[in-house]
């Protein structure tokens, strides 16, 4: 901590860039476990899932408050908030006032859709959870109209959909939407075109998922596992990310620092 400190200061101090460390999804802990960089909120280390550029990285530190305005975490003392670097929100917030509607909105339009149960009952009650609600079921409807105008191809498809599902299910306005594109998600999970995304998928989570990062055992696994997806599911999208994975551990040396690790342990 005391060395990232006096990084941090540095670079304050002399106006340096801003150093990221890419990652993706469940790289995070074996990473910092590898480097024995702790569990904590260290100011001035941001893991990102994928590149970024200019302001871009700016929103990665901050979100819309509840009140409505930006709203800096952690890495943000770094910089300050602005809005104009987050963009502005997918649904609008203009003439809410009641507190519980506000925070719905907030819920919501930083992606917890765990709100929208109490939104639904709060609209029956006031003009601006409706008001709020009628927003945010009009701009699903029509996504999830546009992605079943034509059959389901992909994985990125399939998931857009799933997300769609999941994000209104306690929306009764969509009731009938939600059934229809549950049974195209049922019928999509037997489609021979997307059988082997699935797999691939399924099988990459298994390889990279949370592990000892410190265990020789573990990182022969996965070299051994990302090679067997990019061999067995070829031209799928994680069959893809596999070799994407192996591509960045060879030229980033971690291969050759697994090597340093211990046998046994695992």
């Amino acid at each position: 901590m005391g060395a990232v400190q006096q990084l941090v200061d540095r670079k304050n101090r002399e106006k340096l860039p801003i150093q990221i460390i890419c990652v993706t999804e469940s790289d995070v802990d074996g990473l910092m476990g590898a480097i024995g960089r702790p569990h904590s909120k260290t100011k001035g280390v941001l893991y990102a899932r994928s590149t970024v550029h200019g302001k871009a990285f700016y929103a990665l530190a901050q979100s819309w408050g509840p009140d409505g305005s930006p709203s800096k975490n952690y890495v943000s003392r770094l910089v300050k908030a602005d809005a104009s670097a987050i963009g502005a929100p997918l649904f609008s917030k203009e003439g809410i006032k009641d507190k519980k509607v506000l925070l719905a909105w907030w819920y919501i339009t930083n992606g917890d859709y765990s709100a929208m149960k109490g939104l639904v009952k709060m609209a029956k009650k006031t003009d601006e959870a409706k008001g709020l609600l009628d927003q945010i079921e009009s701009f699903y409807k029509e996504k999830i109209d546009a992605t079943m105008a034509n059959p389901i191809s992909t994985l990125d498809d399939y998931d857009a959909l799933a997300t769609y599902v999941e994000n209104m299910n306690d929306s009764k306005t969509l009731k009938s939407e939600i059934k229809a594109a549950k049974k195209v998600l049922k019928a999509a999970l037997k489609d021979d075109v997307l059988k082997d995304e699935f797999a691939a998928r399924l099988t990459y989570r298994k390889v990279t998922g949370p592990s000892n990062a410190g265990c020789r055992e573990i990182w022969d696994r996965l070299i051994g596992g990302l090679t067997m997806i990019t061999k067995k599911y070829p031209g799928t999208k994680f069959g893809e990310k596999a070799q994407q994975k192996l591509d960045t551990l060879n030229a980033g040396g971690f291969r050759e620092f697994a090597n340093n690790f211990k046998s046994g342990g695992c």
